[in-house]
């Protein structure tokens, strides 16, 4: 029975990471999509941990700049600091990355959340006010192979966030530059 048991086990270890990538868990808490109605613009900051995200060559100013990208091309504007500053409700889209390797594989199990955080306020008591609250987000545990993986997880996720903001917003006319 434990020979059973052990064999069992290693079958399925090496099932499981023998697959290039998969993700194990992705929770959304987007059922407030309306809060993302209205909003002019976000700016975005972005966090990593893990000495494997330095190691596979990914800093913070690339996947900032993957997220960015993914926001411009849907035509929402992302916000300067001087405009964040200035910008009503404050609303900030916060991304963070953990990356760890995985000891049995040439893998690596990576943690994503990604947040819209904006002011709100209390129905109870609207003149309380500097209440920072994360209105929608999304959380994924992945295993990647590589930074690639790793920054495709990171578009998808903010391929969510797009997907909920254009669902409540009206669409806006994107100037390409292009003219026929």
């Amino acid at each position: 029975m434990n020979r059973f048991c052990r064999n069992g086990a290693i079958a399925c270890a090496v099932l499981v990471f023998s697959l290039p990538t998969f993700d194990f868990f992705v929770h959304a808490f987007d059922t407030d999509a309306a809060s993302l109605s209205g909003l002019e613009g976000v700016s975005v900051l972005v966090e990593t941990s893990g000495a494997e995200i330095k190691e596979q060559g990914l800093t913070v100013d690339l996947l900032r700049t993957d997220v960015e990208l993914r926001l411009q091309i849907a035509g929402i504007k992302v916000l300067s600091k001087q405009e964040f500053s200035k910008s009503r409700g404050r609303p900030l889209l916060y991304l963070s990355v953990e990356m760890s390797r995985l000891d049995v594989t040439r893998s690596y199990a990576c943690f994503l959340h990604i947040a819209l955080r904006q002011n709100v306020y209390l129905k109870r008591d609207p003149k309380v006010r500097g209440i920072v609250a994360a209105t929608w987000s999304k959380t994924m545990t992945a295993v990647v192979l590589d930074s690639e993986d790793l920054r495709a997880k990171v578009k998808d996720l903010a391929s969510d966030f797009v997907n909920a903001y254009t669902s409540v917003s009206p669409k806006k006319q994107i100037d390409t530059g292009i003219r026929g």
